[in-house]
């Protein structure tokens, strides 16, 4: 992280007769022994447990956008919005770069056959208009293709938001749900349940690009979807005072990152020497 400008370059430096970077593991040893005096060892192991927890669920996160991302054709990058710096689109592809300028669902999912003059002008029917409902999912799956990466990490982020409340009703009211059989237990679970699976369509609509990779996630989207239902359950079985650790120990990183490394950062250097060549 010191070489990639995120900390200070000093706890990069190596020793000359040791070959490791003693102040960084000076430094780390002491922050250890002053959180192991104030806090609970307990705590701080489960506060460790749930930072790696954490840092598998972005893990997680990054394998699957970038299955989805469109390939760099243009030297640019392509940001969230969808628009390359390159002059190149999202979803912008021979495949997949085509607008369908109609409004109806069927334009969208499947494509008109071609008829017969005589047999259309024979036909009095006059043609449906779409309904609102329609218009309405033809208009979010334009949306979902013309914005490729912002749809995978909205559906991953409601994905996870609605597992955890499912994991969690699952988990701490069970006992209620096999002994009363509460009806509003039972409708969160089947909500929830339903969300937590509609979340998914985008994943499952969206093209994968998988050129040039010389390693692929097998299974994809079903294997991240499981790693993120299993990181689910971890956390919901952590001391509550962990979440506290962790919600400060993320603030104090936030904190050093704004205001240090994001201003030294390397690779944010590398795309502004990019961007001026361009």
């Amino acid at each position: 992280m010191s070489r990639d400008g995120l900390l200070p370059s000093v706890l990069s430096r190596t020793n000359e007769r040791t070959k490791t970077p003693l102040l960084a593991n000076l430094l780390g040893t002491c922050i250890s022994v002053v959180f192991a005096v104030l806090i609970d060892i307990k705590i701080l192991i489960q506060t460790g447990s749930m930072l790696y927890t954490l840092e598998t669920v972005i893990i997680i996160f990054a394998v699957t956008i970038l299955r989805y991302r469109p390939p760099n054709r243009s030297g640019g990058y392509v940001e969230l919005g969808g628009v390359d710096k390159g002059d190149f689109k999202e979803g912008a592809n021979e495949a997949h770069g085509r607008k369908n300028t109609t409004t109806d669902l069927k334009g969208l999912l499947k494509p008109k056959p071609e008829t017969d003059t005589a047999e259309t002008n024979a036909t009095n029917e006059l043609p449906k208009r779409p309904s609102w409902i329609h218009k309405g999912c033809a208009i979010i799956l334009r949306w979902i293709r013309e914005h490729t990466t912002r749809s995978v990490i909205l559906s991953l982020c409601f994905h996870l938001i609605f597992e955890f409340l499912l994991v969690a009703l699952l988990t701490f009211k069970m006992d209620d749900l096999l002994r009363v059989h509460d009806p509003g237990l039972i409708l969160g679970i089947v909500v929830s349940s339903a969300l937590t699976l509609v979340s998914c369509c985008p994943l499952l609509l969206l093209p994968q690009y998988t050129d040039d990779l010389p390693f692929k996630v097998p299974l994809m989207p079903l294997l991240p979807l499981i790693a993120l239902l299993a990181a689910v359950i971890l956390l919901l079985h952590f001391n509550s005072l962990v979440y506290v650790g962790v919600v400060v120990w993320l603030c104090l990183g936030l904190i050093v990152y704004f205001t240090y490394g994001m201003k030294h950062s390397v690779e944010a250097t590398r795309q502004d020497v990019h961007l001026n060549d361009q």
